[in-house]
This record gives C-alpha cells, sequence and structure tokens, in this order.
C-alpha cells in the first residue's frame, strides 16, 4: 500500500511532479556523499531546538544532508537576521519569521537570495507544483521572481478564518432559533438585548477599523481594496453601494443597544474581559478564542457554549460567505545565492514537501516515533508519546524533542493530524470544544480562501502610499459618525465622491493590473 500523508492528493501535483525531471524517487538519496547546510532559524520559547533532534537524524539518513541549526530566540530574531543580510553573512538557509515578504522585498534586489525561478521548474517538481496550482503562492514573488520558499499548511489541515462566533446556549435557552441570515442575526441579538438589558451583546477585539475589517466581509462588502469575488476583480469597499449597507447595519445594532457602545476604543483586553465574563455574547473574529472562554464561562454558567456559527445570508449578495486566513502566510525559507550547490539545495527543499518528506518533518523515524495505520496515515507510537504525557503542552514538548512541524522544520508541516495523533496515542478524548470548531469550518461552504494582494513595483507602492496616507487620515473621522448616527447614511454619498477626488481609483486599477501580471495575464 502506497503510504502517503493526506488522502487529500491534489492530482495537478502528481501529474506535474511526474512530468518533471528532478523528483527525488523514495529511498534514493540526495547526494551520494554527505552534505552539511547551514541554516538560521527562529526559536519559538515554547519549543526549543535539540542538537539531537529526531527529524534532523532522520532527514540525514534519508538525505545525506546534514542540517545545522543556529537558533535564535524569537524576540531577537528579526534584528539578528537583519544583521546578517545587511552585512552579507547569510548562510546556506533562513527561516523568516510571519512577515517574510518584507524581508525578501528588503533585500532580494541586492542579489543575496537565490532566485529559485532559475531552478523550481527543474530541481523542484513538488513545491513547483504547488505554485502553479496555487495563485496565491505566487503573490509572493518579486519584480516578476520566486526567492522563497513558502512555509505551507498541509492539505489535511483545517483551515481557519475569522467569522461569526456566538452563544448556542443563549439562544436555546431562549428560544431563538439559529439565524440564518445577517438581519435574522441582528434580531435575535436585539431579543438578547432586551432579555439581559445590561449586556452589549455584540463587541470587538479592536476599535472602529477593526469592526468593520472583520465583518463586513461577511455583511456583503469589504473593508478597504479587497477581492471581490463576485466580479473576480480587486474594489475599493468604501466606494461601492455595498458599504452603505454595511454601515446602515451597524447603525442599527448600535442604536438598538446590541452593538458595544465602547465598540470604537476596544482593544484585545477589554473584549477578552467582556466574553469571558458574559457581558457580551457574539464577535466577528478568530474563533480559535472560543474554546478558551468558553471553559471561563462555564465555571459560572455550566451550560455555556460560545463557538463558531453557520455564516449568515447577507442581504447585499443573498450568499453566506466568510474569508479564510490567508494562504500561505508570508513566512519563507530562503537560501543564499552564494550556496555551494544551488541544485542540490533546491532539490533538499523540495524534498521536504513530498509526502516523503513531509511525514519524516512531522512525524520523526518510522518504527521509533511513529507507524503507519491501515489507512497508510502516520500514527504515533503511544510509548513514544506517553514520555511526554505530564508536559503542560504535550504537543509543543513533541514538536521540542522531534524538531518537527511548523515551529522547527517542516516546510510543508502538519498541525490537525499532528495534535489527533497525540491523542490517539495516549487514548484521550478529543477536544469536543475544537472538535465542533473544526466541523463547522470543514462542513460550512460560506468559507471560501483569501485572495493575497499581488506584488507590486516599487513605483507602485509610492502610488499607492501616496494617495492611501491622505485617504485613511480623512476616513478615520468619518466611520464613527455614521455608525452612532451623526449623519444620515445618504450622506456617504459625498464621502464617496471626496474618494473619488483624491483619486482612490488609481489605486484600485494598479491593483487589478499588478494581480493580472502576477497570474501571467
Amino acid at each position: 500500500m502506497k503510504r502517503t500523508l493526506s488522502i487529500l492528493s491534489l492530482a495537478v501535483f502528481l501529474l506535474t511532479a511526474l512530468c518533471l525531471s528532478g523528483a527525488v524517487a523514495e529511498g534514493e538519496k540526495l547526494s551520494p556523499e554527505p552534505v552539511t547546510l547551514e541554516m538560521m532559524v527562529y526559536e519559538h520559547a515554547s519549543v526549543p531546538w535539540k542538537a539531537d533532534a529526531v527529524v534532523l537524524q532522520e532527514i540525514f539518513e534519508k538525505t545525506n544532508v546534514q542540517l545545522k541549526i543556529t537558533a535564535v530566540p524569537q524576540a531577537d530574531y528579526a534584528t539578528k537576521l537583519n544583521v546578517l543580510l545587511g552585512t552579507n553573512q547569510m548562510p546556506d538557509i533562513v527561516k523568516t519569521v510571519v512577515g517574510g515578504y518584507g524581508t525578501i522585498k528588503t533585500y532580494a534586489s541586492s542579489g543575496i537570495f537565490l532566485n529559485l525561478s532559475d531552478y523550481m521548474a527543474e530541481y523542484a517538481p513538488n513545491y513547483y507544483a504547488r505554485y502553479q496550482a496555487t495563485p496565491n503562492i505566487k503573490m509572493y514573488d518579486f519584480e516578476g521572481s520566486t526567492y522563497g520558499f513558502c512555509l505551507l499548511s498541509d492539505e489535511s489541515n483545517v483551515a481557519f478564518g475569522p467569522t461569526l462566533v456566538l452563544r448556542y446556549d443563549l439562544l436555546e435557552k431562549n428560544g431563538i432559533p439559529m439565524p440564518t441570515t445577517t438581519e435574522e442575526l441582528l434580531s435575535a441579538m436585539q431579543k438578547l438585548k432586551a432579555l439581559y438589558p445590561e449586556s452589549q451583546p455584540w463587541t470587538c477585539r479592536g476599535s472602529t477599523t477593526s469592526l468593520l475589517n472583520r465583518s463586513a466581509f461577511i455583511l456583503g462588502s469589504g473593508f478597504n481594496v479587497y477581492f471581490e469575488p463576485e466580479t473576480g476583480r480587486w474594489e475599493y469597499a468604501q466606494i461601492t453601494e455595498s458599504f452603505k449597507t454595511v454601515l446602515d447595519y451597524l447603525h442599527r445594532a448600535y442604536a438598538s443597544g446590541v452593538l458595544d457602545i465602547d465598540y470604537a476604543t476596544m482593544n484585545n483586553q477589554l473584549w477578552q474581559e467582556k466574553m469571558n465574563t458574559g457581558k457580551s455574547f457574539m464577535y466577528f473574529e478568530n474563533p480559535g478564542f472560543s474554546v478558551g472562554m468558553t471553559n471561563n464561562l462555564r465555571i459560572t454558567e455550566p451550560d455555556a457554549l460560545l463557538s463558531a456559527a453557520p455564516v449568515p445570508v447577507n442581504s447585499v449578495t443573498g450568499t453566506a460567505r466568510s474569508y479564510l486566513y490567508d494562504f500561505p502566510e508570508d513566512a519563507f525559507y530562503l537560501v543564499s545565492a552564494d550556496v555551494e550547490n544551488p541544485e542540490l539545495v533546491v532539490r533538499f527543499m523540495d524534498w521536504c514537501y513530498s509526502d516523503e518528506g513531509t511525514v519524516v518533518c512531522n512525524y520523526g523515524k518510522e518504527g521509533v516515533t511513529f507507524e503507519y495505520d491501515e489507512n497508510g496515515q502516520p500514527q504515533f507510537k503511544k510509548e513514544y508519546i506517553e514520555q511526554f504525557a505530564n508536559e503542560a503542552s504535550i504537543s509543543y514538548a513533541v514538536q521540542s524533542d522531534l524538531g518537527a512541524c511548523q515551529l522547527c522544520f517542516a516546510p510543508r508541516y502538519v498541525s490537525t493530524n499532528f495534535d489527533n495523533a497525540i491523542n490517539t496515542a495516549l487514548g484521550l478524548d478529543f477536544d469536543p470544544l475544537q472538535d465542533r470548531l473544526n466541523n463547522q469550518f470543514q462542513t460550512d461552504p460560506a468559507y471560501i480562501p483569501s485572495v493575497i494582494k499581488p506584488p507590486f513595483t516599487e513605483n507602485e507602492n509610492e502610488t499607492i502610499t501616496d494617495i492611501m496616507e491622505p485617504i485613511n487620515t480623512y476616513l478615520a473621522t468619518q466611520y464613527d459618525r455614521f455608525i452612532m448616527g451623526e449623519a444620515e447614511i445618504s450622506d456617504w454619498d459625498a464621502v464617496v465622491e471626496r474618494l473619488k477626488e483624491m483619486d482612490i481609483q488609481t489605486v484600485v486599477d494598479i491593483y487589478n493590473a499588478a494581480y493580472a501580471r502576477a497570474l501571467g495575464k
């Protein structure tokens, strides 16, 4: 039986890989002689690197490539990386933190990074197949070339995104049906406000712009320049008719006491406090917080349940929609242009994206740390996992010992099945709250992949900045006037005209031209 990491293998990956010459057959070493590559990575405080990590040993056994790791505390990493790159002292490979595209834009023009566009098609069939099949990866090219191997989430991972989260228990307790539309949602929260007059049913994690950023797309519009799936183009939300609908919705929520009276000055601490104490019942944000919040609520309300709700149908598009988080996020492995054998290094990185390499980088050594089950899926050995049973975070402890996954070294990382395999090995029940959340995101068709903004030329970036800075300053004084009812919604038309006079359409045109260019159209 063929052993694969994910039952959701994409045919395009396999077909493309078979047609390319650089593929490494399973069991074939990349080099007849041992090769050492120096790599600098960040070290997460809860997942310290080990010199004898299982993954590093198994990589060497499988490929003849020895990774010599320099681990820098994450808090100091950006500074250390900039010093090395700025003084041309880059090791063979470096890993960036999230925000790594900024590193590429800052240093690629100096020639310090290997231009992967010269090597991918021939020497990186696994990664190149993903590059070709995933438009978002192309958005991280710089001036028409690829300089980084993206840190990729495996297809088996549950993808999440900011969405509607609410108190299921309060709806059930008070006989209020689960809302299926955004209007029903507002009505449901108005009923809860009447039942709990001291409450502020809808709160947010940040101030006005955060509220708009997280809710506007679900409500049928968007915020700032965003990709509108209905048109297949980038649009500036604030000049669309749909944005007035969002402002009207927020105004009605505010006027009826549903929207937090303090929304304009909210922050993370206040948001957590209101949700954890039951003062608020709903938010549009990261649903992962709902698990801890539910557990906190259950200290005094045993039946409390805060979780992601089915995405309601909005009144603008007549559909339910919610963007997932950016995939891939902008974190990369960058290869030095001065590396001694670029073809070998590219082939090595590509092996890490193969099914074989991905299993090694996430699960370690077959027969020692994991075995394959009857479905060909890797499962941790009980005797291996048991040694970490008393750790504060078993998952972090296993990742540290292995040198595995997203926080150590796994260019194609596994998270959902990794944690499931730990629970299975220990005979633990899956967390019902997390399981519920996973199921919601796996079954609700409203969740759609995000579209990453395209790469711009230096001139385009300057033009966007010159136009957007005064626009953002102007708009910062406008939103609350309409949400709080100090201005009529119809008066937003004057704001739109002002934005057009400030040349916002030029920004929209740049986005669409750059996007088409990145896709090769």
